[in-house]
């Protein structure tokens, strides 16, 4: 058995070798970030960052994926231009082979790239595609009325697409044969390795290698027939499959739980997780669409309101729900009556475990022991930041609310302001001039009422 290092090495077989079909994608895919796994020469698995990737293709040591805005992007080997991606946002598949590739647009109509020596760029007129293949050094698409048309190398007979409308996908692979899916679910093959079709008319998908085909059950198992040589027919069992995709000598298959496997030869284990929504094998490398991961959880940023007697409080959050002493509708928030500055009376503390945006509206409420010139002092605390509302103000002058707004700055932390309230702090430096202003002044009238009342 050939070892595939040395295969690898050697040219001539290489042009041989490439599998690309394009995994097909006749329906919209959720967006998602790339996976890559396998040999990387040129680059091929240094993956573009971003999670709105709605489909990935593989070729010979280069790549492609199209964005969810219509765009595509390609990375990797580019020594024909085949990562010279064409401008525009309204392409809606891409698929790549040796070293040209194919997208089609929302008109229909189909554009190609990279190498032509076999003019397998030459895209035939029209826009009444539906869906696009690439094999080595040909292209397959398929019509909207159900036929194909297929152009470039033909050494092999690859280019002579069966007759009929009634197809409902194409494949080619890198060993120069195709594959097509019939309406009734049943396969026929052209072009290079005739191996024999397994019979049966509940296919639902096909992909082909270098010289091996996959196909994808109604039932959810997976096929395979052709060359065995690296046992990339050796298919994993069960019946759980919604995706195949064939390399050059492996195959890959997605499960409904969202996990990859892979057997034949494969140069790197598949990435572990079970987020993973499309499958596309290249030459020698695999790509994969993955949903992002789910954001780390934001730390709970409590807030609390503390109120020193002799008054209660009440605190209604953005969403209109209430805490007081007597009602809760804030989940998780709490109410408690404790001393915390020492005095020997006991303040009112309004707890909400975790602050989210927006206004919070705090009445203050005179116990029914309160005089009219007892004073409170009424606070608001949260994230290490400490806002007074009230500073020692007397119970007749409280105001009808005062409001704490929390926003979300730029760095996603909390941050807290007093919109309303009647604290004003005073600079202390002021202070003892505020002092002896007031003292010279009530003295300066007191002189002056004497002096009134003894005739002066």
């Amino acid at each position: 058995m050939k070892q595939p290092d040395s295969i690898k090495v050697q040219p001539t077989v290489i042009v041989a070798i490439l599998v690309l079909f394009s995994l097909l994608i006749t329906m919209p895919a959720s967006a998602g970030e790339i996976v890559a796994w396998g040999w990387n020469d040129e680059g091929e698995c240094n993956v573009p960052e971003g999670s709105d990737f709605t489909q990935v293709a593989g070729g010979f040591e280069h790549s492609l994926a199209l964005k969810e805005d219509g765009t595509i992007v390609a990375w990797g080997l580019n020594n024909y231009g085949q990562c010279n991606a064409p401008e525009g946002n309204d392409f809606t598949q891409v698929a790549t082979g040796g070293y040209h590739c194919l997208a089609l647009k929302e008109d229909g109509s189909v554009v190609a790239w990279g190498d032509n020596y076999f003019d397998q760029c030459n895209v035939p007129e029209g826009n009444d595609f539906s869906q696009i293949a690439t094999g080595w050094a040909h292209s397959l698409a398929l019509k909207e009325d159900g036929s194909i048309v297929a152009w470039g190398l033909n050494n092999y007979g690859q280019c002579n697409a069966p007759e009929g409308n009634d197809f409902t996908q194409v494949a080619a692979g890198g060993g120069s044969h195709c594959l097509a899916l019939k309406s009734d679910g049943s396969v026929v093959q052209w072009g290079q390795y005739m191996f024999s079709i397994l019979p049966g008319n509940d296919f639902t998908q096909i992909t082909v290698g270098m010289i091996h085909s996959l196909a994808l059950k109604s039932d959810g198992s997976v096929m395979a027939w052709g060359d065995n040589e690296w046992e990339q027919c050796n298919v994993s069992e069960g019946n759980d499959f919604t995706q195949v995709s064939a390399g050059d000598w492996c195959g890959l298959a997605l499960k409904e739980d969202g996990s990859v496997v892979q057997w034949g030869f494969c140069p790197e284990k598949v990435p572990g997780g079970n987020r993973y929504t499309q499958i596309a094998a290249g030459a020698f490398h695999s790509l994969a669409l993955k949903e992002p991961d789910d954001p780390a959880p934001q730390p709970q940023e409590p807030l609390d309101i503390t109120v020193f007697c002799p008054v209660d409080i009440e605190v209604t959050d953005p969403d209109g729900l209430l805490i007081s002493k007597t009602v809760n509708e804030i989940p998780g928030a709490t109410y408690t009556e404790s001393d915390t500055n020492g005095d020997g009376e006991p303040d009112d503390v309004v707890h909400i475990p975790d602050i989210k945006p927006g206004d919070y509206c705090v009445r203050v409420i005179p116990e029914p022991c309160a005089g009219p010139s007892d004073t409170f002092t009424l606070t608001g605390t949260c994230n290490g930041q400490s806002l007074t509302f009230e500073d020692n103000c007397a119970v007749c002058s409280i105001q009808s609310q005062y409001i704490l707004r929390a926003t979300r700055s730029a760095g996603g932390v909390i941050v807290i302001e007093r919109i309303s309230g009647g604290y004003t702090p005073v600079p202390e430096f002021f202070s003892p001039v505020i002092m002896i202003a007031c003292i010279a002044v009530f003295a300066g009238l007191a002189l002056f009422v004497r002096r009134g009342r003894n005739g002066y």
